[in-house]
């Protein structure tokens, strides 16, 4: 079984709520429908491997692959961002690499702003390594509060921690949650000590192709033992 961790008790991280994500995220040239629609091919992507004669692990690497995919193909539309692979991780980076996007399926927790969510299994060393290179404080401490929550689509990313953001999802009893998040700090362990920004998404409840059977809670992959690279 891979490493887990239960939900992080509630801490000092801002949150965005869902309805002032568009504009925070719209910042980083990042659109909250092309979330939306990225997770909702995941979801059909993952439901094409409904058959017995599909390994049990086949729907969460599907959604997990069809997200990246979805994702990174139009994100690549934008002039600020670029396709990059490093040590095998498929991210987008932006201004030099001081932005990276990367995605995780996150625990129960993930999208709920009264606990803080964790990722479904550890990170490894080039994901923690990628996290916390901006440890410096000094960033952080030159965006207040105030400006984190009222960011609008002109004021850039200069008021956005630079560093790895993570595209944190998680499917649980017919709902898909997703939040943009940056850890403050990923522990050795491959585990979040606490978040810095958090920006989450509407709830996906809805799903326009309702022939579909419902995706089992865990993507059964829980039981696969890799880890985040």
């Amino acid at each position: 079984m891979s490493a887990q961790r239960e939900p992080l008790p509630p801490s000092s991280s801002h949150i965005i709520t869902d309805n002032d994500a568009a504009s925070y995220l719209a910042a980083l040239d990042i659109s909250v429908e092309d979330l939306r629609d990225s997770l909702l091919d995941a979801f059909d992507a993952a439901n094409n491997r409904d058959s017995k004669y599909w390994p049990n692990t086949s729907q969460g690497y599907e959604f997990w692959a069809q997200l990246v995919h979805g994702v990174r193909s139009r994100l690549d539309k934008s002039e600020h961002w670029e396709v990059d692979n490093p040590d095998n991780r498929p991210v987008m980076l932006r201004e030099g690499k001081r932005y990276e996007l990367a995605f995780a399926r996150g625990d129960a927790a993930t999208g709920n702003p009264d606990a803080e969510p964790n990722f479904a299994r550890k990170a490894g060393p080039a994901t923690i390594s990628a996290a916390n290179r901006f440890l410096d404080p000094d960033q952080f401490a030159l965006i207040s509060l105030a400006n984190l929550i009222t960011a609008e689509e002109s004021s850039g990313p200069s008021s956005h921690p630079a560093g790895t953001w993570i595209v944190l999802y998680r499917y649980r009893e017919g709902t898909i949650n997703c939040e943009v998040s940056i850890p403050a700090r990923i522990d050795n362990n491959g585990f979040v000590d606490s978040w810095w920004v958090r920006v989450l998404l509407p709830p996906i409840t809805d799903f326009p192709n309702v022939d579909h059977p419902e995706l089992p809670d865990s993507l059964n992959d829980d039981d696969l033992n890799f880890s985040i690279i």
